[in-house]
């Protein structure tokens, strides 16, 4: 004996399309290291998670930033959020402050180059450099995607 044939209503009808929530741009990071390891990083996880990834070795000696002598920073003009990893902690509140003060809006996420991340300012989101990468992705979308800084 045959089962009967059933027609799921379900099959004929159009399937349900959810809203976009999102823009289809992808979103700009410019990382700020000097660490020479992440020179030949291609920043794979970030860009996997929808990220347009360009990255600024920060000033040394025969670079200066543009930024920190007042001049505009093309990279952070054009960027979402800006993670700035560099090693040296005064290099690094000087950039960081340059930063803000080239676009007070930009979202910053800083991973402390010294002990403390008191001389940072407050609106920075500061992830430990003991992060997973998965981690640190995780915090600059949240920090490109939020209107206020996420808390220290």
């Amino acid at each position: 004996m045959a089962l009967p044939r059933v027609h799921g209503w379900w099959r004929d009808d159009r399937m349900f399309q959810r809203p976009v929530s999102h823009s289809t741009r992808s979103l700009r990071l410019v990382v700020e290291t000097d660490d020479p390891t992440l020179a030949i990083s291609d920043f794979a996880c970030f860009r996997d998670a929808g990220f347009d990834v360009a990255v600024c070795h920060g000033p040394d000696a025969d670079d200066g930033c543009p930024a920190t002598s007042g001049g505009r920073c093309d990279l952070v003009e054009d960027a979402d959020v800006v993670m700035n990893a560099l090693r040296d902690p005064d290099d690094q509140c000087i950039v960081v402050a340059a930063v803000r003060q080239a676009d007070p809006h930009v979202p910053i996420v800083v991973c402390p180059a010294g002990a403390s991340d008191e001389n940072l300012p407050e609106d920075c989101t500061v992830v430990s450099p003991f992060t997973s990468i998965n981690g640190q992705v995780d915090v600059v979308r949240r920090a490109a995607v939020s209107p206020e800084p996420i808390t220290r």
